[in-house]
């Protein structure tokens, strides 16, 4: 699960990619302050 104070990602309590890459992971949020979308990414490499 992925966690970053300040963001939700997550549908349902399970975090949905957007795209997985061999080194990469892009992720849907909301930002709690003032409820905008973001994008997370998430490196493994």
């Amino acid at each position: 699960m992925i966690f970053v104070p300040g963001y939700v990602i997550s549908t349902d309590d399970l975090p949905i990619p957007i795209y997985e890459g061999s080194k990469t992971v892009v992720y849907r949020g909301i930002r709690e302050e003032d409820k905008q979308p973001v994008i997370v990414l998430e490196n493994s490499g």
